[in-house]
């Protein structure tokens, strides 16, 4: 997964023209969650149109972790379009990034996420 600074993220990512992203948020230091999601993210998004990149959240003083109320670090964010489409933070199994990853490679998230809080009775 390609590290990238915060003029990546605001060409490349939040642009309406850009192509899906999945942005992992970690730490420059000790992240022990970085290797295993890593390989889960990888794994999620074989073989579909999205480009996987890494950001350190404090490189920039907290700056776009802010914009998009990032609370929780390690955090993943999937992108669309230039839209931030799904956040999630902390671990999160790689069979639930499979299904957003597919979702974000081709249609809008929100209908899914609705039907997966939905079939698991999460109201919030």
């Amino acid at each position: 997964m390609e590290a990238v600074d915060l003029q990546y993220l605001v060409d490349h990512v939040e642009k309406k023209e850009s192509k899906a992203h999945v942005v992992y948020l970690g730490t420059s230091g000790q992240d022990l969650y970085r290797e295993m999601l890593e390989d889960d993210i990888n794994t999620a998004i074989e073989g579909l149109d999205v480009t996987p990149v890494w950001y350190d959240a404090f490189a920039d003083g907290r700056v776009f972790a802010s914009r998009y109320a990032v609370s929780t670090i390690p955090a993943i964010l999937f992108f669309r379009r230039g839209n931030l489409e799904v956040q999630m933070g902390g671990f999160v199994p790689a069979h639930v990034l499979r299904e957003v990853a597919e979702k974000a490679s081709r249609a809008p998230l929100q209908e899914m996420i609705e039907k997966l809080r939905a079939e698991q009775g999460d109201d919030e």
